[in-house]
């Protein structure tokens, strides 16, 4: 009867999560899914692809890719079954410490529980992977004090090891596994101390097994220092940004979010809690799942983030106490064991009417939207489709967003390593370094495609401390190697996404949501150096304006010091005959640096095109400060003061010009104007 009621508890959140398979990938399954398909090409992690992370998620999601597809219904196809073995293990886990029935209220519980929608429970986050193994080797562990065989005790071990490489937080189940058996050996057993450290020796020989066949799977690999790197020197930055003020606001949030659509399933396993050091019967099960418990909630902890999908690390806990409590309620109270089961019915009921619109009616896009908001997810898969028909098998693109799903679904290596633009925009010692390497990376490379995402998480810089190099480079970079705009989807609300494609590089974008392709070009150099930013442009006649008054106005938004954008979007402006609009971006870009020449100069050229001669003169005196070599600026202040009827001033800066370049034919010919204007007024 018991495996009955598991299966039809597994059948019926199967059901569930069939329906939703098709739900886009957000950024880690992105990336985990990228790492395990070069993994499946025969290329090691951290070769092609940088993260924090342990290896362990990217080689499962290389197995389940093997076997079910590298697509998002493979993906999620094998989550599913994660999740069903996780199932299985929380009622065995159950069963073992308290009886079938709670095992049973436990494995339902836990059903509910990580399907919600709050801890992003259609995704297949690395913290479902962590609990699966994690699970195993906790049954293992009991199992191992129970028949004192080193060999399960050495296997609890290897399983816990693995959790550790699903990801770093699968450490705090380590210490648990430790403490818990330290605890046997010194309270409940009575043989030697020699063998009861041997037993802890051996369990932590285990949990070493894997994580130094990996070490040296990844030095032979010759990737060792790029794994220490990410995955212990910055991950150790990482970990060490947030303020706890931040992260106790940071957990309020989250938390509350996390159990109101199933607050009386929480609180049963309140009450379970309480009930299970309450009866001496369930005294060693008390000390057990008080310290999971424990444990469990540290390893939500790991650098206050207290990101939603990390709570998934604490419901295997509270869905044993949830069940716990229903039996012994129902054993202490045998009369009203019928009431314990009704509550715990009751409130499965309340959590599934909480979550019904989520769970039965919501298409995968509506649910990416209510997780995710207007994140590129559900987009990628277009742009992505786009980019594979368009490139060969062996072409390079780059992301500058964090969007790692995007080479993915392409099936198409990025042309550097970083993947996400997090890293970068923190402030933290090493992000210069990063975005000169990401640089370097993008003009070594030279990528067929580049895409530009414009939505805020996928930067998420930090205004007045986060490094904007790179933003200021592909500024400056873009109009001479990636002139051309080939596809845009503009995301103008939660239900519509504006894709354009053919006409992509006239459409005027409407959000700051937006993801733009660019189709590299040939590289076209400019002969003079220090030359006017008006001028340069004209050079540049055959860019599409609107495309690239779009990429200005999206550097701004992520970076709103970035003056480079500020220049060109006025240049932008004033080629298509706005040179008001142009002259008030180029003053802002100057209120953040005010020591640019030629932005004075391009200024004066505007001022003076407008007859505004008293202005201008002051913009070209300004110009000259701060680069009194430019034979131009002298040359055009003496045309504004000529014009003003200053021409001994006029004169000057002729002369100056002259003196500057003897060659130069306009000073020359302006000089004689002005000596003639100078001589007819004495006469």
């Amino acid at each position: 009867m018991p495996w009955m009621l598991v299966a039809i508890v597994v059948a019926l959140t199967a059901a569930v999560r069939i329906r939703l398979l098709g739900i886009s990938l957000e950024r880690d399954e992105g990336e985990y899914a990228y790492a395990g398909q070069l993994m499946l090409h025969g290329i090691p992690p951290y070769k092609l692809a940088y993260s924090m992370k342990f290896p362990g998620i990217d080689a499962a999601y290389a197995a389940i890719m093997a076997v079910f597809g590298q697509t998002i219904v493979g993906i999620h196809l094998g989550f599913l079954l994660v999740n069903a073995a996780t199932i299985v293990l929380i009622y065995l886990l159950g069963k073992r410490l308290i009886s079938p029935a709670a095992g049973v209220a436990a494995c339902a519980a836990y059903a509910l529980l990580s399907i919600g929608e709050k801890v992003l429970g259609t995704q297949a986050h690395a913290t479902h992977f962590v609990v699966l193994a994690a699970l195993g080797g906790t049954l293992m562990l009991l199992r191992g004090i129970e028949n004192r065989r080193w060999s399960t005790l050495l296997w609890s071990g290897i399983l816990y090891g693995t959790a550790v490489l699903m990801k770093q937080h699968g450490v705090l189940f380590v210490a648990f596994g430790v403490a818990y058996l330290t605890w046997d050996c010194l309270t409940r057993r009575k043989d030697a101390w020699l063998t009861r450290v041997k037993d802890v020796a051996i369990f932590l020989c285990g949990v070493a097994t894997p994580l130094l066949l990996t070490g040296l799977a990844l030095w032979w690999a010759g990737v060792f220092d790029k794994f220490w790197f990410w995955t212990f020197t910055y991950a150790g930055v990482y970990e060490q940004e947030l303020r706890l003020s931040s992260a106790v606001d940071i957990f309020r949030n989250n938390f509350s979010d996390i159990v109101r659509p199933n607050l009386a399933i929480w609180m049963i396993a309140l009450a379970g809690l309480a009930l299970v050091w309450w009866r001496k019967k369930h005294r060693i099960a008390a000390i057990f799942v008080t310290g999971f418990l424990v444990f469990s909630f540290l390893a939500v902890c790991p650098g206050f983030y207290f990101r939603n999908h990390y709570f998934v690390l604490l419901l295997p806990a509270i869905a044993l106490l949830a069940g716990a409590a229903v039996e012994i309620a129902g054993k202490q109270w045998p009369r009203l064991s019928w009431l314990a089961y009704g509550v715990f019915g009751a409130a499965l009921v309340f959590s599934v009417v909480q979550q019904q619109k989520y769970l039965f009616r919501m298409t995968p896009i509506e649910i990416s939207r209510a997780m995710y908001l207007e994140s590129p997810f559900p987009e990628a898969v277009k742009i992505a489709d786009y980019i594979r028909a368009h490139t060969g098998e062996n072409s390079r693109i780059a992301i500058l967003g964090s969007e790692p799903e995007i080479p993915f679904y392409a099936n198409r290596r990025s042309a550097t390593g970083y993947i996400y633009m997090y890293g970068l925009m923190e402030p933290q010692p090493y992000a210069t370094t990063m975005q000169n390497e990401l640089i370097s990376d993008l003009e070594t490379m030279d990528p067929d495609y580049v895409v530009f995402v414009t939505y805020p998480t996928s930067w998420i810089q930090v205004p007045k401390i986060s490094t904007f190099t790179i933003l200021h480079w592909w500024s400056y970079y873009q109009p001479k190697r990636y002139k051309q705009i080939v596809g845009v989807a503009d995301i103008i609300s939660g239900d519509h996404t504006e894709y354009r494609w053919s006409d992509a590089g006239t459409y005027q974008v409407q959000s700051s949501s937006a993801v733009m392709i660019y189709k590299r070009t040939d590289a076209t150099e400019d002969a003079r150096t220090g030359v006017s930013q008006a001028d340069a442009k004209k050079a540049q006649d055959n860019i599409e304006e609107t495309a690239q008054e779009n990429l200005q106005r999206m550097a701004i938004a992520l970076d709103p010091d970035n003056y480079y954008a500020y220049n060109n979007l006025g240049i932008l402006l004033y080629t298509r005959g706005l040179p008001e609009e142009a002259v008030k971006e180029f003053r802002t870009s100057l209120t953040i640096r005010p020591n640019q020449a030629i932005v004075h100069y391009d200024i004066g050229k505007i001022l003076s095109e407008k007859q505004l001669f008293y202005e201008a003169v002051e913009e070209f005196t300004q110009a000259l400060q701060f680069a009194p070599g430019d034979v131009h600026m002298h040359n055009d202040l003496g045309v504004a003061l000529f014009q003003l009827g200053d021409y001994e001033s006029a004169a000057g800066q002729f002369d100056d010009a002259l003196r500057l370049d003897p060659a130069y034919a306009d000073a020359r010919r302006n000089l004689d104007l002005a000596t003639a204007r100078m001589k007819s007024k004495k006469n």
